[in-house]
């Protein structure tokens, strides 16, 4: 009898480790499946691929719950045709920026950005909601197709003084990407994140992903 209770309790707790597990592949903002693979090191392609970082959904995560971010990588399962791109600026001596673009290539592309400025609270000053015209778009679609940002991999390498993160999500018919590099000064990442930047006509700054060309280097 004790060991029909022992196992019973075995049962019961492997269930509620199942159950939170699930619950939080559920409640993420990014695909569980990132945290199951390994990924070359953009840095120095001579090492072996490795898994992103064990707490990259809190760390990156964070940011965006903090702005009530939708998870891209739910909305291209629940919706396909609902096209989204996304870039998370995550600077470690700075606050967090957030560029989010809907509907790309529609007839009526809508920006949405969000600067942190010491607090995770949206306000007239540091939140941007509008259309966008296709003129103004014009040159990101450009930039999005000729560089095939979309098709890159994820990178394991996420390390450094300065910590400066660029993630870069889409959701569509091509279903989800996501993309992060540390660190960078140029190549496809960096534009593309610049150009989004760019249509939020906020003046650049320590949040602006030139960062005033002063990037820090090491």
């Amino acid at each position: 009898m004790r060991g029909l209770a022992v196992a019973l309790i075995v049962m019961t707790l492997g269930a509620a480790v199942l159950a939170g597990a699930l619950g939080s592949e559920r409640s993420g903002h990014f695909d569980p499946a990132l945290s199951r693979r390994n990924y070359p090191c953009s840095w120095d392609p001579s090492q072996n691929p490795e898994p992103l970082w064990p707490d990259f959904e809190s760390w990156f995560g964070a940011a965006l719950r903090g702005a009530n971010e939708p998870s891209l990588y739910r909305q291209a399962q629940a919706d396909p045709s609902k096209e989204t791109l996304r870039l998370t600026f995550l600077p470690s001596f700075t606050d967090t920026l957030i560029v989010r673009i809907d509907d790309l290539h529609g007839p009526r592309p809508r920006l949405t950005a969000v600067r942190y400025q010491g607090q995770v609270i949206a306000t007239a000053g540091n939140t941007l909601t509008r259309y966008l015209s296709q003129d103004d778009v014009r040159p990101l679609r450009s930039l999005v197709a000729s560089t095939d940002v979309l098709s890159l991999s994820p990178d394991s390498c996420l390390t450094g003084v300065d910590g400066v993160i660029y993630l870069i999500e889409a959701a569509g018919p091509d279903g989800y990407h996501f993309i992060n590099r540390w660190g960078i000064a140029e190549g496809p990442v960096y534009d593309v994140a610049n150009e989004m930047y760019r249509l939020t006509g906020w003046p650049n700054g320590p949040q602006g992903p030139d960062r005033q060309r002063a990037t820090y280097t090491f």
